[in-house]
């Protein structure tokens, strides 16, 4: 190892090691004064308070049957002008099932996006098991991929954010889906950040 390569990560290392004392000192200071709770981690909860998983970005790591997936969330609100609220959130969706059936029937598959050729690092959301939420009325579908790799197929139909049934003929790149979960029944709206 060169001394600049060691002499970097010896740097880092006592700057973790002090930020560790540090934060340590902060959080014992902070509880003896009252003045501030636990210093952790933002986690996402339900309406019930359960907790959801870890709030990153503009979502949350859930786990589904161990496997870990992420979630968008969007602010919740009556329509798409507003008003929001400042507190409460609703789950999102980032992209919609699509089918091979005209009608959004049969099984739903995983639409792929692959990042443009020219991306050096995998945006934060594709180092997860890809899924895709989808919303119809009070429902609110988590599609899981299964672990085999994408496939090229052949679609005719896409269930839209709003649950409506589009006609969409072409052939893409898609994932079978290994597991379906009701969020709104697991984890019902609103949530919240704590």
């Amino acid at each position: 190892m060169n001394k600049l390569a060691c002499c970097a990560t010896l740097t880092m290392c006592c700057a973790a090691l002090a930020g560790g004392v540090y934060a340590q000192t902060q959080n014992a200071t902070a509880a003896a004064s009252g003045s501030v709770s636990d210093v952790a981690a933002p986690v996402v909860v339900d309406a019930r308070g359960h907790a959801v998983g870890p709030a990153i970005g503009a979502g949350v790591v859930l786990r589904v049957n161990g496997t870990p997936t992420y979630v968008p969330l969007e602010r919740s609100g009556p329509t798409t002008t507003g008003p929001y609220s400042a507190t409460d959130l609703q789950w999102g969706s980032s992209a919609t099932p699509v089918f091979v059936s005209s009608d959004c029937s049969g099984s739903p598959l995983m639409q792929f996006y692959p990042p443009a050729s020219n991306f050096t690092t995998i945006p934060l959301v594709d180092i997860y098991r890809p899924s895709v939420v989808a919303r119809s009325g009070s429902s609110v579908q988590l599609y899981l991929a299964s672990s085999a790799p994408s496939t090229q197929q052949a679609v005719a139909s896409l269930l839209y954010v709003d649950g409506s049934c589009i006609s969409y003929t072409r052939t893409v790149t898609v994932f079978a889906i290994e597991t379906t979960i009701d969020l709104a029944q697991k984890y019902p709206e609103p949530l919240h950040i704590k």
